[in-house]
């Protein structure tokens, strides 16, 4: 997909933004060597990772909190955007702040607003 994608920026260069959204299951987040796939992928590719936007949902951090923050976090420090939907109103508040905190703005939180 990010090679398909980097071919579409070449050939439309007029057409800034061109951007690609990729989802991201519970499994994945919590293999070991997942963010060196993703860097080498974009290596590989030349697709800029601020145009890669990975998209998950909160039930992937109540599973494995720590290990998931750790992913995140090296995701964030590649320079990818994180968007979490969150969809059960149980999860913790407490977990939404602690998120905007680790990854300020690499991250967008869906179905919540914080400022």
């Amino acid at each position: 997909a990010c090679r398909q994608m980097r071919a579409l920026q070449q050939l439309y260069p007029r057409t800034p933004g061109l951007s690609l959204a990729v989802n991201v299951s519970g499994r994945q987040i919590l293999q070991p060597d997942l963010v060196e796939q993703i860097s080498d992928v974009l290596d590989a590719t030349g697709f800029d990772p601020r145009l890669l936007r990975l998209e998950l949902t909160e039930s992937i951090l109540v599973e494995n909190e720590a290990a998931a923050a750790r992913c995140l976090n090296r995701m964030r420090q590649l320079g990818l955007k994180l968007v979490i939907e969150f969809t059960q109103p149980q999860v913790s508040v407490n977990l939404h702040f602690y998120l905007a905190h680790l990854l300020g703005n690499s991250l967008v939180l869906l179905g919540w607003r914080i400022k």
